[in-house]
C-alpha cells in the first residue's frame, strides 16, 4: 500500500491549488488490497460460527417455503395455460377442411395481387413524373449550354473583328525599309508634364507652342 506524505501548508498556497485544481480525487485503502496474502497471524484462525435465532430461522423457513409454493402455482397456471392454447390451435386447425384452406389461400393471392396493382400504379406515376422533371432539367441545360456557346461565339467573333482592325496597321516585309524611315522623319515622345490647373504638355523637350501655352497657362 502506497503512502503520502503531506507537509503542513499555509492558506495562501492551499486556495491557489483548490483554485486552479478543478477535481481532486484521492485514493486511501482503508483496508488491505485483495492481491495481497493472507496474514501470518489469521492462517490458523477458525472464525466462531454465529448462532441463529429460533424464532428468526423459523420465520425465514416459511417465507421460503411460501415463495416456493407461490412461484409453483404460477409456473403450474402458465404450463396449463399453454396446454390449452395447443389444444385450441390443434382444434381449430383440424375443425379447417382442405377446401376452405384452399378459399382462404386464393383469397389471400386476390389480396396479394390487388396490394401490388396499386404499388405498380403508385410507382408508375412516381415514374412518369420524375422523368418529365428530369426531361425539364435536361432542356434546362441544354438552353444554358446553347447560350454559353452563343456568347463564347460572340467573343470569338470579336476577337477576330479587332484583329482584322489592328492588321490594318501591320507593318509588312516589303514595306519594313519605308516603315523604318518614317520613324526616324517622325519621332515620337510619349512623356508629358502637368501644371497646377492639371493641363497637359506632351514631349520632353519644349517648343514654342508648348512654351506659349505654359507662359498663358502660368498667368
Amino acid at each position: 500500500m502506497f503512502k503520502s506524505v503531506i507537509k503542513p501548508i499555509n492558506s495562501a498556497v492551499r486556495s491557489s491549488i483548490s483554485s486552479n485544481l478543478a477535481s481532486v480525487q484521492c485514493v486511501q485503502y482503508h483496508r488491505k488490497p485483495r492481491w495481497l496474502p493472507q496474514a501470518k497471524s489469521k492462517i490458523f484462525r477458525v472464525p466462531e460460527r454465529r448462532k441463529q435465532d429460533e424464532d428468526e430461522k423459523a420465520e425465514l423457513q416459511r417465507l421460503h417455503n411460501s415463495y416456493k409454493t407461490q412461484v409453483k402455482a404460477v409456473r403450474l397456471y402458465l404450463i396449463e395455460e399453454i396446454k390449452l392454447k395447443k389444444a385450441s390451435s390443434t382444434a381449430d386447425h383440424v375443425v379447417i377442411t382442405p377446401e376452405e384452406e384452399a378459399a382462404d389461400m386464393q383469397h389471400c393471392i386476390e389480396l396479394n395481387n390487388a396490394w401490388n396493382a396499386s404499388i405498380a400504379e403508385l410507382r408508375n406515376k412516381r415514374l412518369e413524373q420524375q422523368m418529365i422533371e428530369r426531361q425539364e432539367v435536361i432542356l434546362q441545360q441544354l438552353e444554358l449550354k446553347r447560350e454559353r456557346e452563343e456568347e463564347e461565339r460572340r467573343a470569338a467573333e470579336e476577337v477576330v473583328r479587332l484583329e482584322k482592325e489592328r492588321s490594318k496597321t501591320y507593318i509588312l516585309r516589303e514595306d519594313l525599309d519605308q516603315a523604318i524611315e518614317y520613324a526616324l522623319a517622325h519621332p515620337v515622345d510619349y512623356n508629358f508634364a502637368l501644371n497646377l490647373n492639371g493641363d497637359i504638355f506632351n514631349g520632353r523637350v519644349s517648343t514654342d507652342n508648348t512654351k506659349n501655352t505654359l507662359a498663358t497657362a502660368t498667368n
